[in-house]
């Protein structure tokens, strides 16, 4: 689960954890589903609801592709695939945004099995270069999962175009009943337009990778830790 966030505008509540195999079987995919030894998932459940989405609404599970990974498929056909598992069924969003806020690609998947997990595969066409990329330390690319989307960030899917959505007018509400669930993982994004089997990293190799986003804030002596922080409204 690192260096995953959510954003959301939306007068419901989320709660994220990450969910273990050693928990609970049933919280990733099985090995013979899947052909990979998962040992967790990210899980977001809704605690509040927010029963009618407003327009200027959206709530998104979001992961930021640092400038140097993303140059390296850069405007050619990827492939985004992952695992999910759901309390609520429907049609979601899959979306893609520059650093700029400019280019954006949009495509929907289908939950018909609710509880069960299911493989989705999604080919993504080539990036335009108009619009702002960065290809060096700073963001390249979003990947965002969207939850719910107000009519302000909803579009066509299909295509990249030149402005910042979500989601279509399809979007099912995740956050329309209490207790709905959502689990992902196995989330890989690669050059080509098919899934290929996930990759997995030595364990040494994914804690190097962790670590190089990994602050720490010591006070003179080393003994104490002080986090900047703040709150908008109350």
């Amino acid at each position: 689960a690192d260096r995953w966030s959510i954003n959301l505008s939306t007068g419901g509540t989320l709660a994220i954890s990450r969910s273990e195999r050693s928990a609970n079987a049933s919280n990733v995919p099985t090995l013979a589903q899947s052909g990979v030894f998962f040992t967790n998932s990210l899980l977001i459940s809704c605690s509040a609801v927010d029963a009618a989405v407003a327009a200027g609404e959206f709530a998104v599970l979001e992961c930021g592709i640092e400038g140097y990974d993303w140059r390296q498929i850069a405007h050619k056909p990827t492939n985004l695939s992952f695992w999910v598992n759901t309390r609520q069924s429907g049609v979601y969003a899959v979306s893609f945004v520059n650093s700029g806020d400019n280019q954006s690609f949009v495509q929907n998947y289908t939950i018909s099995a609710i509880v069960a997990w299911t493989k989705v595969s999604i080919p993504v066409p080539e990036a335009p270069t108009a619009g702002t990329w960065d290809y060096s330390s700073g963001l390249g690319l979003r990947v965002r999962f969207c939850l719910e989307g107000g009519t302000t960030y909803q579009g066509g899917a299909g295509n990249w175009t030149a402005t910042n959505i979500l989601c279509t007018a399809s979007q099912v509400n995740f956050l329309g009943s209490a207790g709905n669930t959502f689990a992902i993982t196995g989330v890989q994004l690669e050059e080509g337009q098919f899934a290929t089997p996930l990759e997995i990293h030595p364990f040494q190799q994914e804690r190097a990778l962790c670590k190089r986003y990994y602050q720490k804030l010591p006070d003179a002596d080393g003994t104490q830790v002080y986090y900047v922080g703040l709150c908008s409204s109350t």
